[in-house]
């Protein structure tokens, strides 16, 4: 705490910083403003968001640099420098020596420089880091912090110098610096504290010595020489509803105020995604910017060359060939030739294509010249006729004998969890669906399944949805022979109870009670060798999405007698999220996954949550296996080119027909369907959208929909109450659509003609 309110004070201290009160004197209005983007080896992710910035700006013209430009003078063309995050070791190689004494003439000579992540890292120690030592901070040194979304809180002086609300924002963080002042530093003075991070975040191995991230600068401004920096250490540029965070950042550079126009998808485009791990080079990232401004096509940024509900992917030649080596790897070719049996294409060439050459015999792949060849083969896919839907069938097709599985509807069932689950179960033949409430479990409807399946949400909503006899009666179906797979909240339910806490108390662990831990991407975990025996999987280790989930002490009293549950996996790692510490207990080691028998019945409790990301879909799958004894199809439904966009809100499953809605709408020809929610307005999801489908309408929701619903978006909604028909008002009426019931609203939908959303 000490350190902190020390913290807080060199913050105060620093807002008053000399150099910054002065007004920066503003450009000729007439004159866009010329933006400069580095693109070299390690600059990647954010190089997209930036070209976006530039491309949907009528403020702004955009050049695109290579170390060897940046050697050569090309920074006296240039107002203001984007510096992607990445690695800055590699971007300071790609500078190099003279490149990194062009850069540092360039800022103490009047230019501006903006830097995310490692493109601050690149601003600060000049030892350590490769970086230039302009920014007197410090990186707290800590083990690779992961990513989360994070909050930051922007101090008032941030509104007068860049127009930015002071408060809370949130935004994306991933292993950027933790910045410290370097007491005593002589340009101190000329640098100030503009946001501090709100919280803390560490997904990695645990580390004692590991500092809380809270009230550390996350966002640094300041004067070098003649010139300005403006450095986060999160990522705003992912998100486009906080790109108003970097606008407000050139502002203070460059005294001119830009518009960012987010662009909104429109009926008949074609839907490419544009990948984005790797640095594009002055040529790619020249091509994206020029499909970024193509009416006919939908362009959006991809981390996996397998992206559901899109047309066709680029992937192009790359100075960053190392990171194009993750392409080739056997699980990310495998979901590469899954996407294209599924009717999309891949577009790639130079480096890009050399890492999928094992795909070049395949239909839908497309090995090119260069980026004219690309966007020809783009513009040939817009212009193929598009096939008007058949009438969707009333169900989908299943084999004699499928898994009659069960999904728990209701209270403490979170949608966004429960729909990806569905999507994998629903995808294939071998597995029928049927959702249960509380309710139905209690009345006995678990005889007719072989299967349940109980999401992530509330595990307390969940144990009362269920009730003293519908839980009396899953434990008797289970040891009947039932099998049972939870994730977070459905692994808390089986747990041990602990104080007021209560639990089903069918595993013999108990969930930890501990502050919440937080989401993050990049959660690892390790099999045990029961693991990998019960699961036939002879992968070691897994990577998975992490959202609270329990982390469980084996309570071997509690064992029941006819049982022989097991830890499965176990955490390799330490999450911890909030202005907490490492005080929080130990989650390295601990189960992570619980398996085996109870009974004639099998049992699988799974604390994060696999069925979010393609990388781990495996555990799901052989979870699924184990418990049933049958596959779940690999092979996803089969799309073609202009497909209705349909996003589907996941704010909760309270209703069976909320349930049959969604598989209905799967099994559409010409319907790309994706999850929604709340998180939607920000990740910029909704921008690619010709129709939302809103089963159950509430104030919230409603709100979020506005702003997309008056750029293009049309919402399809069930109103059936008083209260859903009055949350709908704040939506443009020539926006909405309202349907009595779930299947009137499929109906429409089957109905609708590809392109002829609008």
């Amino acid at each position: 705490m000490k350190q902190m309110k020390s913290l807080f004070a060199v913050a105060v201290t620093l807002a008053v910083a000399q150099g910054l009160a002065a007004e920066k004197p503003s450009a000729e209005a007439a004159k866009p403003l010329r933006v400069g983007v580095f693109v070299d080896a390690g600059a990647r992710g954010s190089v997209f968001a930036f070209s976006q910035l530039a491309a949907l700006s009528p403020d702004c013209t955009a050049s695109y640099l290579d170390g060897a430009a940046v050697r050569a003078g090309a920074l006296s063309g240039v107002d203001v420098l984007l510096m992607s995050g990445g690695s800055s070791v590699d971007i300071s190689a790609s500078l190099g020596e003279a490149g990194r004494a062009a850069l540092e003439r360039y800022i103490r000579e009047g230019g501006a420089y903006l830097g995310s992540c490692d493109g601050a890292l690149l601003m600060m120690e000049a030892e350590k880091h490769k970086g230039l030592g302009i920014v007197p901070f410090r990186r707290v040194e800590a083990s690779p912090r992961g990513g989360a979304t994070m909050r930051t809180v922007w101090a008032k002086c941030a509104k007068e110098m860049a127009g930015i609300t002071p408060g809370y924002h949130t935004t994306t963080y991933h292993c950027g610096p933790v910045m410290a002042p370097c007491e005593g530093h002589s340009r101190l003075g000329d640098f100030t504290v503009m946001a501090r991070f709100g919280g803390n975040v560490l997904t990695t191995k645990i580390d004692p010595d590991c500092p809380s991230m809270g009230g550390y600068a996350s966002c640094v401004a300041g004067t070098y020489g003649r010139g300005r920096v403006w450095v986060f250490s999160d990522h705003p540029e992912a998100n486009p509803n906080k790109m108003h965070l970097v606008v407000g950042g050139i502002q203070y550079l460059t005294g001119r105020k830009i518009a960012f126009k987010r662009r909104a998808r429109r009926p008949g485009q074609l839907s490419v995604g544009w990948y984005a791990p790797a640095s594009p080079g002055v040529e790619g990232a020249a091509f994206a910017m020029e499909l970024l401004k193509d009416d006919a096509l939908d362009v959006q940024k991809t981390d996996e060359v397998s992206p559901f509900a899109m047309d066709a992917v680029v992937v192009c030649d790359s100075p960053d060939a190392a990171r194009l080596k993750n392409l080739a790897r056997p699980e990310s070719l495998s979901e590469a030739e899954r996407y294209l049996a599924a009717g999309g294409h891949v577009v790639a060439w130079g480096r890009g294509a050399d890492a999928l050459s094992s795909l070049g015999a395949k239909a839908g792949f497309h090995r090119v010249e260069g980026p004219a060849a690309a966007h020809d083969v783009l513009r040939a896919l817009h212009a193929l006729p598009l096939p008007q839907p058949s009438t969707p069938a009333a169900a989908l097709p299943r084999r004699p004998g499928a898994v009659r599985t069960g999904f728990l509807l209701g209270n403490g069932s979170n949608g966004a969890c429960l729909f990806r689950l569905l999507r994998m179960v629903a995808e294939s033949p071998d597995y029928d669906v049927k959702f249960l409430l509380g309710s139905d479990v209690a009345a006995g409807a678990l005889k007719d399944a072989d299967l349940l399946i109980v999401p992530g949400g509330w595990s307390q909503d969940q144990f009362k949805e269920l009730g003293a006899a519908g839980r009396t009666n899953l434990v008797s179906w289970i040891r009947g022979g039932g099998a049972y797979y939870g994730t977070c909240a459905g692994a808390y339910l089986v747990g041990q109870s602990k104080g007021k806490i209560e639990y089903m108390g069918v595993i013999p662990y108990r969930p930890q009670t501990c502050p919440y831990r937080g989401n993050t991407t990049d959660m690892r975990c390790a099999f045990t060798a029961r693991g990998q025996e019960l699961l036939g999987l002879g992968e070691k280790t897994f990577s998975t999405l992490y959202w609270g989930g329990p982390v469980m002490e084996p309570v071997p009293e509690t064992a029941l007698p006819d049982s022989d549950l097991q830890t499965l996996a176990v955490y390799n790692c330490q999450n911890v999220y909030s202005f907490s510490t490492n005080t929080l207990p130990a989650m390295a080691g601990r189960a992570a996954a619980i398996g085996g028998r109870l009974g004639k019945g099998r049992l699988v409790a799974m604390a994060p949550h696999p069925e979010y990301q393609p990388r781990s879909r495996f555990v799901v799958r052989a979870a699924m296996r184990y418990l049933t004894g049958k596959e779940i199809a690999a092979k996803p439904f089969t799309h073609s080119r202009g497909n209705l966009a349909v996003g589907f809100w996941c704010g909760s499953f309270a209703r069976r027909e909320t349930g049959d809605l969604a598989v209905a709408l799967m099994g559409m020809p010409h319907v790309n369907l994706k999850d929604v929610s709340a998180s939607a307005m920000y990740d910029g999801v909704l921008d690619h959208l010709d129709i939302v489908v809103l089963p159950s309408p509430g104030k919230s929701s409603c709100a979020a929909l506005a702003p997309f619903a008056s750029r293009g978006v049309m919402v399809y909604a069930c109103a059936r109450t008083k209260a859903a028909r009055a949350a709908l008002r704040v939506l443009p009426a020539e926006r909405v659509k309202v349907f009595a019931d779930e299947k009137a609203l499929a109906a429409a939908i089957g109905n609708i003609p590809r392109v002829c959303a609008h």
